[in-house]
């Protein structure tokens, strides 16, 4: 299966995936989608860092046109819209000191 058969079966289906308001059809109240999480190995070292930005650069150059918003940060999560400007943020954030916190983020 490719990418583009992936999405055409994944929208097919998507009201499977969707919980709706028992009032009102057509208010969605929950909406499941793809989530990934990934805990790397050594993932602190500034070379394993600097590979997860190149692997979220890659992934926002295929996908990112299709993320909304996210957030990155472990302690104070703020949503932000996606923009060229919260890439540059997020992978400087990725790429800041292991040792003294993670590298949390969703978009």
């Amino acid at each position: 299966m490719n990418e583009e058969q992936f999405f055409k079966d994944f929208h097919a289906h998507r009201w499977d995936l969707i919980i709706v308001d028992e009032e009102d059809e057509e208010q969605p109240v929950l909406q499941v989608g793809l989530v990934a999480t990934f805990y790397l190995v050594d993932a602190y070292l500034p070379v394993r860092r600097k590979h997860i930005a190149q692997a979220f650069e890659l992934y926002c150059r295929h996908f990112g046109e299709k993320l909304n918003w996210g957030y990155m940060g472990s302690e104070k999560i703020i949503k932000q819209d996606f923009s060229q400007q919260t890439l540059n943020q997020c992978l400087s954030y990725i790429q800041s000191d292991g040792f003294s916190e993670s590298a949390s983020f969703m978009w």
